[in-house]
């Protein structure tokens, strides 16, 4: 009967250390949950609020950007600036630019002026292709072409809405604002003076 006591007893104890473990442990699971689901919460808003601040540009709605729009060229605009929330359908232009620079080469500046939502295009001289194709960003690109010839912009793959770009030619401080569509081209004539 003693053994059955002591056995008894044991058998106690062994439940209640096994449940002040349990016990214990269940606020530690809790407070781990709470600070996961905390940090968690404050990782995806400053994920948010970087995704907004690094894409969030202005649109330029001033009458140079309508302007620019109608004529498809600018000279008083700064590079890179946005001109549409959204592309729009564009008149397909070519351009002669005339310059009296001496120099060979000049890097002009490739960028898309609407919705950066994945248009690609690919450069050409009249030797090839002198840019893989890629796709056109708010941030412009620089590609170093020849001061003069003919370059060509060919629209590869249309995000949606058209593809739009615009160009600034250093030689001529002019940005050309344009739109194509896949397997189409516009040109870019340079000729020095």
């Amino acid at each position: 009967m003693q053994q059955n006591n002591q056995q008894q007893q044991n058998n106690q104890q062994e439940d209640f250390n096994n449940y002040q473990v349990k016990e214990d442990s269940v606020p530690q699971t809790q407070i781990k949950n709470k600070k996961f689901i905390k940090y968690s919460a404050l990782a995806i808003l400053m994920g948010f609020i970087g995704f907004s601040y690094f894409t969030s540009q202005t649109v330029n709605t001033s009458a140079e950007a309508i302007a620019a729009l109608q004529q498809g060229y600018s000279t008083q605009l700064p590079v890179g600036t946005l001109l549409s929330a959204a592309d729009t359908q564009m008149q397909s232009l070519d351009f002669i630019i005339t310059h009296t620079s001496d120099t060979d080469k000049q890097s002009i500046l490739v960028w898309d002026f609407a919705a950066e939502d994945g248009d690609y295009v690919q450069l050409f001289d009249e030797t090839g292709a002198i840019t893989d194709v890629f796709m056109i960003k708010n941030k412009p690109k620089t590609i170093e072409v020849a001061a003069t010839g003919v370059i060509t912009v060919k629209g590869m793959i249309d995000g949606g809405g058209g593809i739009t770009y615009a160009v600034y030619s250093p030689l001529s401080d002019t940005i050309y604002y344009n739109g194509t569509k896949p397997n189409a081209q516009n040109t870019y004539t340079f000729i020095k003076q």
